[in-house]
């Protein structure tokens, strides 16, 4: 069949049957249209989709970039840490000018070498930190130390030191204590006008009176009598407190202040606040039994009293309780919180506290022990780099004057000495820096306190003890007393000494020699070499006493044994005649 009869048959078909045809094309055309629409629906919604994962995409990126720009970099990077620059710079304008940073004498850092310089910006970072602990060591030292503190380390361990260094701080509470007592009494009385007053108590501090004949020139005035007189009695909302003690208050505090001096101790003491030296004090200034130790007697209001080595003074034993309490120390310092009003402070020092009498060692408030001490802030690792230089110029000078010695001997031993020589300029000029450095250094100790010696004893878990770390300023530790105070004390016996140099001992000639000395030493009985003439006499006397003591108990017992028989021949007469009066 044709293609041209296929088309006849094809037309004859749909002219026959149009309508059917029309009703399947048009069902077809549908069923197409709607194959077409829900794949195109899909399509589109697929796109849609992608397109809205793309913008989901996009918006977390931007929004984590605006995080990462906006928080990250410029608020915590930038705002904040701008703001903890110039809190730091706060900071160290402040510590650089607290009381507590001690320079004697003031150094300086190239400023293109502290850049570069990690090290050094680290370890004078390291320095404000010192600065800071000295400051909290000041808050520790007012609220943890009492009264009366006692101190003990080992030979070397920093006794001496931590109580001059205690000192200072005291100073510095004393100085703020009469500071703050001043202006509160100025500002609660503010109608009334102090410069009179204050002027008064200047003569007489001037003249040298007493506390007293002070109180009695103030008294004078009469506005200062009509303010404080005993019939007023002004509140300050806790407590009724009369007037006449406030004004005694006020003057006190106002003659410590113009008198300067905090501290009275047993040794010479430099203290680098009120640039003086301490109050001398001996044994005996605790003692008020005996009317010439009382005569004596003396205890400055806001002062500190440093007695060290305690072991060597009266009540080194545990024997000598008696003599301690004859004396009427332990009475003392058993007030001595109250005496002064609070205001007066007792610290000593010994190897071992144990040794001390126990009436005296168990009235202690505070009890310390020093665990360890080290020297801080001086730049370590600059003062290394200076050791290496010092030994650089050391070897370049040696090196020269070996050159020199070849033209000349002794030409370099006279270049070393010489006035005008560059490498010792250079050395010098290295030394100082160095001692300047040092000088501004701390001293960090490590402490144990307790309330109670047994407790300062206890290492246990639950021991009552505490342990603190105090910084002190270098200065004021060292170079204020003598490291060797008791050297003194050789040049004493040398002078009762009859042997005033080495070429009058006896040297030894030969290991071997004969040494008659140690012989009859050896030889010689017993009495005579335990009992000298003195010994014996004191013997002699001991057993007197022994016998005169046994002699007055006899003599007690028979008069007792007499009083008794007296007694019961008494008894036995009065109930005779009793006796018989009832018959």
């Amino acid at each position: 069949m044709s293609a041209e009869e296929i088309l006849n048959l094809i037309i004859e078909f749909v002219s026959k049957y149009f309508i059917v045809v029309i009703i399947l094309g048009a069902f077809a055309f549908l069923s197409a249209f709607f194959v077409f629409w829900n794949n195109a629906i899909r399509f589109f919604k697929s796109i849609s989709n992608g397109i809205i994962w793309i913008l989901k995409i996009l918006w977390w990126i931007l929004k984590n970039l605006f995080i990462l720009i906006f928080k990250k970099i410029i608020f915590e990077f930038i705002i904040l840490k701008s703001i903890k620059f110039i809190k730091n710079i706060i900071r160290k304008f402040k510590l650089k000018r607290s009381k507590y940073n001690i320079r004697p004498v003031k150094y300086h850092f190239n400023f293109i070498g502290l850049i570069f310089n990690y090290k050094l910006r680290k370890e004078l970072k390291y320095r404000y930190n010192a600065i800071e602990a000295c400051e909290r060591t000041h808050d520790l030292i007012d609220k943890k130390f009492s009264y009366i503190t006692m101190i003990e380390a080992s030979v070397g361990g920093g006794k001496t030191s931590f109580m001059n260094g205690y000192s200072h701080y005291r100073t510095v509470l004393f100085k703020e204590r009469i500071e703050k007592l001043i202006v509160d009494t100025e500002t609660h009385f503010k109608d009334f006008s102090f410069l009179e007053l204050r002027k008064i108590i200047r003569d007489e501090a001037i003249k040298g009176s007493s506390e007293a004949d002070v109180l009695s020139s103030v008294y004078k005035n009469k506005a200062i009598n009509d303010k404080f007189n005993n019939t007023i009695v002004y509140s300050n909302y806790i407590s009724q407190e009369p007037a006449p003690e406030i004004l005694k208050s006020y003057c006190v505090a106002y003659l410590a202040e113009l008198r300067n001096n905090f501290v009275l101790s047993n040794y010479r003491l430099y203290n680098r606040i009120t640039n003086s030296y301490n109050y001398e004090i001996d044994d005996n200034f605790l003692n008020i039994k005996s009317e010439e130790d009382r005569k004596k007697f003396y205890l400055p209001s806001y002062s500190l009293i440093v007695e060290d080595e305690k072991a060597l003074s009266l009540y080194k034993n545990t024997s000598d309780y008696r003599k301690l309490n004859d004396s009427g120390a332990d009475v003392t310092l058993r007030l001595f919180r109250q005496l002064r009003n609070e205001t007066t402070y007792y610290i000593t020092a010994t190897q071992n506290t144990s040794r001390l009498a126990v009436l005296f060692r168990e009235l202690a408030n505070s009890y310390i022990q020093i665990q360890t001490s080290s020297i801080v802030g001086n730049l370590p690792n600059w003062q290394r780099r200076q050791d290496k230089k010092e030994k650089k110029i050391f070897k370049k000078a040696i090196k020269k004057a070996k050159k020199k010695e070849i033209k000349r001997v002794g030409a370099g031993e006279e270049w070393l000495h010489r006035e005008n020589n560059s490498f010792k300029k250079k050395l010098f000029k290295l030394w100082d820096k160095r001692k300047q450095v040092t000088s501004c250094g701390f001293i960090k100790y490590k402490i144990l306190i307790a309330s109670k010696l047994d407790d300062l004893k206890d290492h246990s878990e639950n021991a009552r003890n505490e342990e603190l770390t105090l910084t002190f300023p270098l200065t004021w530790c060292y170079g204020v007393y003598r490291t060797c105070e008791y050297s003194d004390f050789y040049d004493y016996l040398s002078k009762e000494s009859e042997i005033k140099s080495p070429d009058q001992l006896k040297q030894i000639t030969s290991l071997y020699s004969d040494n008659e000395s140690k012989f009859k030493y050896i030889l010689a009985t017993k009495e005579d070499t335990e009992l000298s003439d003195y010994a014996k006499t004191v013997k002699a006397k001991m057993e007197i006493r022994k016998k005169l003591k046994e002699e007055a108990k006899a003599l007690e017992k028979e008069a007792k044994e007499q009083a008794k028989k007296e007694a019961d021949d008494k008894k036995g007469k009065e109930e005779n005649d009793i006796s018989e009066q009832t018959k």
